[in-house]
This record gives C-alpha cells, structure tokens and sequence, in this order.
C-alpha cells in the first residue's frame, strides 16, 4: 500500500509539473522575459495557445512519444526506432495539418532520417472530413467580393477533394466553361499560424536539450519548413507559379504537358480559380496506363522528364512536388500537373558557363 502511494504520488508531482511546464511555456516563449505590461495584455491569445499547446503535448504522451525523443538516433539494439517511428506517425497525423505536412516533409530527407522513419512518414494523409457547404459558399462569396450567381451559372457543393486547409468544388463559369475552385477552409489560416508557433517552440527546445536535435539543426529546418509553409497558403503564389510553367511550356512547345489556366481576376490570396484538367492522377489510373503500351508508357516517362529537366535547366523555375496526385493522365493519352504550391526557384547561371 505505501508503495501504490509513493507511485501514486510522484505521477501526480510529474504531471503538475508538465502542466506548468506547458502553461509557462506556451504564454512567454523560451529566453524571453515579459515586461510588465505584458503580463496584463494578451491573455486571450496566450489562453488559446495554451490549450493547444497542451493538446500537441497530450498527443505526443499519449503515443509514447515523451520517453523516446531523447534516445533518437541512437544504437537501435531493441527495435525501439520502429515503435517511435510509427508513433510519431501517428502523433503528426493527429496533430494536424500543419504537423502533417511536416512530416511529409521530413519523409523527403533521407540525408536526415533513418530509413524507417522515412517509411512511416511517407504514409501522412491530409484527407479530412468535409466543410459543411454552408460555411464554404459564405467563404466564396467574401473572397470574390459578389454573389456567387454573379460569376457562376453552378458550383457543385459537393467537394471533388477535401483536405485539413482547402476544399476543390467544381464549377461553371458564367459562359460555359467548367472551371474548379480551390478554397481555404475559414479559420484553417489561423490554426496553421498557431500550430506552426508551437513547432518552432518545440523544435527551439528539442534544439537545446537533445544531443540529435542540435547536431540536425533542428529549429533550422523547422523554420525553414514554417516559411515554405506560409508561401504554400497563399494562393497568389501558386497562382503565379502556375503561370509560369504554363507561359514556359507554351514558349517551348516540345512537350505534351498541360499546365491549368488560372483566372487571376477571380482568384487571391485564400481562393484559386483554374480550369478544370480533365483526366486522373496518375495514383487512381492504373487501369489506364495498364492498357498503354511500354512504348506509349516510356513516352509519358521521358516526356515527364524532359518537361522537368527544360524547366531547372532553361527557366530556373519547376514543379517541386512530382508525386502521383499531381500528375495527370488525360482522356487523349498526355500529361497534366496540378498543385503548384511547392515550385523551386533558382538562380541564373553564372555568365562564365555560357563563354
């Protein structure tokens, strides 16, 4: 009995001390010290990110994520890397979309992670329950600035895809043409905001007080995560993407790969309005290119490469998320790429290598 207390009693002194922990941490970030007015202003915000504070930090204790951070990247002598792998799947995916996509991202850095650990990440989903029609139409409507019958003659208010930020709804503009609209969930900007907060507070102590989150830089590759993340959400960005491969595909007019035309007038920041590629992703056509040759297959492959290659080596600008969602396999036989989102950029060469 005085055995079961003393347990008893020092899990209830671990677990007040977490909760300060997570209080203190979450209302004044690490090194910093508040000013006075401070500890009288923003407590509404402070509040806010607390209890999401403290959700992140109960889904990570809750998978078992608590006692193994620490021991990451050490001897695997007991397969313990297999368990904490698929844990922290399984943490990121509860988390949400912001922890999702890093873990996307992360499961790209096979230079960083462990195999298993990029075999676990690779299977993040973003799917998510649907917005209810409601809230997405008043989403429309203020992001266009007029009423929906004003643009459209339709807008299907079943979703074609439904992810944790945006929603795809089908649509027909006012001439006929079948067009798509890609829209941001209201609220969905703000949760990422908050969520990406407690990475960067999180990766900041896991850069402090682990031997292998300082020796990867950690709070670094969070950060960088964080800033692409922001860019990804503004869909004046991919707007301009998209226009970009597309006026350098045309420029080119060697390969057979179709670029959506975007209408910037309709679209902005949180709305993206394109044309609608007819087809399907390469990931749900494999009855399709089952019924292709290998010739016509090893077409599609070099096209696809070809395309790639023309868009690193002479425009500096390419898609930079080439996975089978993205790439379209339409009625006549060609290609399509969607999601433009992630687009590398780079530098122009240097004139020497053109002497």
């Amino acid at each position: 009995m005085a055995l079961l207390f003393l347990t008893l009693a020092v899990g209830w002194i671990f677990a007040l001390g977490v909760a300060a922990l997570v209080f203190f941490e979450a209302a004044f970030p690490t090194g910093s010290l508040p000013s006075f007015s401070q500890l009288f202003t923003g407590w509404k915000a402070r509040r806010r990110r607390t209890r999401r504070y403290a959700d992140v930090v109960s889904i990570a204790v809750r998978h078992g994520l608590g006692s193994r951070l620490r021991g990451f990247g050490r001897d695997d002598e007991f397969g313990q890397d297999v368990k904490t792998a698929r844990a922290l799947r399984n943490a990121l995916n509860e988390a949400g979309v912001a922890f999702i996509k890093m873990g996307q991202m992360l499961s790209t850095r096979r230079d960083l992670l462990p195999e298993v650990y990029i075999r676990e990440l690779e299977s993040l989903q973003t799917k998510a329950a649907p917005e209810s029609w409601s809230a997405i139409e008043q989403a429309l409507q203020e992001r266009l600035g007029q009423p929906l019958a004003e643009v459209f003659s339709h807008v299907d208010p079943v979703p074609l895809a439904s992810a944790s930020v945006a929603q795809v709804h089908q649509a027909t503009l006012l001439d006929g043409t079948e067009v798509v609209l890609k829209v941001q969930r209201p609220g969905a900007l703000d949760q990422v905001a908050l969520d990406t907060d407690i990475i960067l507070r999180l990766a900041r102590w896991l850069n402090k007080t682990t031997p292998w989150g300082k020796s990867l830089g950690v709070f670094a590759l969070a950060r960088g995560f964080v800033d692409s993340l922001a860019e990804e959400l503004d869909y004046r960005i991919e707007l301009e993407n998209m226009r970009s491969i597309e006026h350098s595909l045309e420029q080119s007019g060697k390969f057979a790969v179709t670029v959506p035309h975007a209408y910037p007038e309709l679209s902005g920041e949180r709305l993206l309005v394109m044309d609608k590629l007819p087809g399907r992703p390469v990931s749900s056509a494999g009855t399709l290119l089952t019924g292709l040759g290998a010739g016509e297959r090893s077409v599609l492959a070099a096209t696809l490469l070809g395309a790639t290659l023309q868009q690193i080596i002479t425009d500096g600008v390419f898609h930079a998320d080439l996975h089978p969602g993205n790439i379209f396999i339409t009625p006549e036989g060609t290609l399509g790429l969607l999601d433009f989102g992630a687009v590398g950029r780079l530098a122009p060469p240097p004139r020497w290598l053109w002497a």
